[in-house]
Parts: structure tokens; C-alpha cells; sequence
């Protein structure tokens, strides 16, 4: 579902970068337990930009993943709006699963 970065206006909300491994990424790995602060930024719906195309690091990771045998999340490395409570997704319409990218 793509939502509107007006329906975000003046929600608490921060982008996350996810430019970097921690713990969720690379469980049991020698990496930090919380991503590094400086990843994180106030959300501003008048300056926000959508990415358009999947990160070529996202893409390296899914295959690097794949090769190790280790599970894969979906959205490592990929910009994240995290809103700080409900956002009104009333008369949106669910994106389809064939308009997602391919996985390598």
C-alpha cells in the first residue's frame, strides 16, 4: 500500500536510513545491537523523497543472504518512514505483489 506523505504530516515521525548491519540484519554477527542514531532524522512530508528504485545495497544483501543460507528480511537498506502510532490508510488501495521488484 503506498501511502500519501501528506497522511504523515503531523504525525511524531523519523526517517530511517538503514544504511548500515545491527542486529536484526546480521543476528549472532559482530554488529551493533540498535542502529547508529545518525541514521535517523525528523520526517518532513514538504522535503521527504520517495525511492523510486530498490537500493543496489538491498539487492547485494538479498544475494549475499541467499548464497550463506541465512534468512533474508525484506527491507534492509531501504529507507524507512517509522511513525509513532495510527495512520489513517482509509480509501487506499493495496498495492499488488506483482508490482513488487524481482528478487535476484
Amino acid at each position: 500500500m503506498r501511502i500519501p506523505v501528506e497522511r504523515l504530516a503531523g504525525l511524531p515521525a523519523v526517517v530511517y536510513d538503514s544504511r548500515t548491519h545491527w542486529r536484526n540484519s546480521r543476528p549472532g554477527e559482530d554488529v551493533p545491537e540498535v542502529p547508529p542514531a545518525d541514521e535517523f532524522s525528523p520526517y518532513n512530508p514538504r522535503t521527504y523523497e520517495e525511492l523510486t528504485d530498490v537500493p543496489q545495497a538491498h539487492l547485494e544483501y538479498l544475494v549475499q543472504q541467499r548464497e550463506s543460507g541465512a534468512t533474508a528480511l525484506g527491507f534492509v537498506f531501504i529507507r524507512h518512514v517509522l511513525v509513532a502510532g495510527p495512520v489513517d490508510v482509509s480509501g487506499l488501495e493495496r498495492t499488488p505483489l506483482s508490482d513488487s521488484p524481482a528478487h535476484p
